[in-house]
């Protein structure tokens, strides 16, 4: 009878264990997640700027593929001035504004998935009116439709983390720096005068900067 007892037992503290470990749906939700992930030593905040690098990167990516954005706009998002050799919805350079870019470009030689229909996105496409925007000949609007296609791609990616408010500050701090660095370098291409200001005329603020700078302070 000893060793049944010690089984049963065995199992009572197992699972207890579990009950006290797995949230309940009323518990389920940042809080528990954020103290479940940091009783196992796991951060949502940013180590570097490496690190925002890649949220960018991969908000972006995700962001086409849930809209369905086709290829024909991510090829016009990351075309080329051929008189400046500069990318013409980026400021070059830019640290938040070059993993947007290579995002684009991954996607835009995406493969086929593997389903029936034979598709190789999720969504149905942007709105014919976003479309024109971005294809429009006037900077500013061209350029602030694309920045709110930055946050909203951000501020969904972000979402599903979790965040507890010390580790959104940590990514705001993050972002912000990254962003003063993008527009200063703005600057100095509008003060260069030539093509390459030429290419960025119009411009007030780099999109990708303050598409995810706004996506983290609402």
């Amino acid at each position: 009878m000893k060793p049944l007892i010690a089984v049963v037992s065995g199992i009572v503290l197992f699972v207890s264990a579990l009950v006290i470990l797995v949230p309940t749906p009323a518990d389920a939700g940042g809080a528990a997640c954020a103290a479940a992930a940091d009783q196992k030593g796991i951060s949502n905040a940013p180590k570097g700027y490496e690190d925002v690098k890649q949220m960018i990167f991969f908000a972006v990516l995700e962001g086409m593929y849930r809209d369905g954005v086709s290829t024909e706009i991510a090829t016009l998002l990351t075309s080329i001035d051929p008189e400046s050799n500069m990318t013409r919805y980026f400021v070059y350079g830019c640290p938040l504004c070059m993993p947007a870019y290579d995002a684009i470009r991954v996607y835009k030689g995406r493969a086929p998935l593997s389903d029936k229909m034979k598709s190789d996105t999720f969504g149905d496409g942007l709105s014919e009116v976003i479309r024109e925007q971005l294809a429009i000949d006037d900077p500013q609007v061209r350029v602030e439709t694309f920045q709110a296609l930055i946050l909203d791609w951000v501020k969904q990616y972000q979402e599903r983390r979790r965040l507890t408010p010390e580790e959104a500050e940590q990514w705001r701090r993050h972002l912000d720096g990254m962003r003063e660095k993008g527009n200063a370098l703005l600057a100095q291409y509008l003060k260069s005068g030539g093509s390459m200001a030429k290419t960025y005329a119009g411009w007030e603020k780099c999109p990708a900067c303050e598409g995810s700078n706004g996506a983290m302070n609402p």
